[in-house]
């Protein structure tokens, strides 16, 4: 591994120069330090190797697996957990495109694999990689047997016979497509401190079902304040949202479409004798809005969705509320409550994300 030391950081300067590595003072001159590097490297048998100016390099003594974060588990410290959602779910694809180093050796496959949240992974199937060539290796996630919970790690796998030396360099990881989820078993929480890898968790407390509640759901509660339960992020554009949901003596309580936050997404809300839709940005607007009042603890099938500008909502396979509003083309969705409890059962979740920044 090269490296450089940046002048720019809370050293002085005479530490750096005690450390024996070459200083640099600008940003632009660490850049140049890497690509004049990768310019002028050789293989060990002499010869300039095929490979970008901008690369991560994996030299590689026999078969090898190296892999990036794209989720942290929940974890749990008290009663808190690590809110985030990841860059890659299930039903996309994953695109990896590099350069095969000149020394590498005959036989040589390179595939992806994924690993889930629980300990289960998913594999690709494995291309063939040519000494000095580039490659593109490209997975869809789609596999039926790829459980809908978090990815919490991406990764390459590089078989070659036992021994073997080479270099294989990757330019970059894109991930892009249709997002699927359908939630199973794994949804339904059993203590009040379950926690679901891949969603951001801002609600005050989470329930399993009731005593007398027909059929199993994770329920959520806010104590008073807006709160959210939320998967999802700014790549995905047009989504939707199915699920059982009821409500119990919520002031208000919902779903929340193209969530870039807590001040800036659109949301359909249940208050005690009407529905609503709204867009919360940095001040609330109602964009429609109906009588309705939700059964008390009972269950309803509800499906949102956000396609283009268009806005809905249906209930029990009719459409409530309706709308058009094109100021958040993209964000995350998930669930709402204000002062009270929800609760859902087998969330189904579609979107189309547009591709890792």
């Amino acid at each position: 591994m090269d490296l450089r030391l940046c002048s720019w950081g809370f050293r002085a300067r005479g530490d750096l120069e005690r450390l024996g590595a070459p200083i640099v003072d600008a940003p632009a001159e660490l850049l140049a330090a890497f690509e004049s590097r990768a310019e002028n490297a050789e293989s060990p048998d002499g010869r300039a190797p095929s490979r970008p100016k901008r690369a991560l390099r994996v030299r590689f003594a026999g078969p090898c697996r190296l892999s990036t974060p794209v989720s942290v588990p929940a974890g749990q410290s008290g009663s808190y957990s690590t809110p985030n959602a990841p860059w890659l779910y299930r039903g996309m694809t994953a695109t990896v495109r590099g350069v095969a180093g000149a020394d590498l050796p005959a036989g040589t496959t390179l595939r992806a694999f994924a690993r889930h949240a629980g300990g289960a992974i998913s594999r690709s199937e494995p291309i063939a990689l040519a000494a000095g060539e580039p490659f593109v290796l490209r997975w869809t996630l789609d596999d039926p047997a790829i459980p809908s919970a978090a990815i919490l790690d991406f990764g390459l796998e590089v078989a070659c016979a036992a021994g073997s030396v080479g270099t294989v360099f990757v330019e970059s990881i894109d991930y892009r497509g249709s997002v699927a989820l359908d939630y199973g078993e794994e949804w339904n929480a059993v203590r009040w401190s379950d926690r679901i890898d891949g969603w951001i968790d801002g609600m005050d407390r989470q329930l399993g079902a009731f005593s007398d509640d027909p059929e199993p759901q994770r329920r959520f509660g806010s104590d008073g304040d807006p709160c959210v339960y939320i998967t999802g992020n700014r790549s995905w554009g047009d989504q939707s949202l199915r699920c059982r949901f009821n409500v119990h003596a919520a002031d208000r309580a919902g779903v929340v479409l193209r969530w870039q936050g807590m001040r800036r997404h659109y949301a359909f809300l249940f208050e005690k004798e009407r529905a609503l839709l709204v867009r919360q940005d940095y001040g609330e607007t109602v964009l429609a809005e109906a009588p309705f009042a939700i059964p008390e603890n009972e269950m309803v099938d509800l499906e949102a969705r956000a396609e283009g500008a268009r806005l809905a909502l249906r209930v029990n396979g009719e459409t409530l509320l309706a709308a058009e509003d094109a100021t958040f083309a993209r964000g995350g969705l998930g669930f709402y409550a204000q002062q009270g409890i929800l609760g859902v059962a087998k969330p189904s979740i579609r979107a189309d994300a547009s591709g890792t920044p």
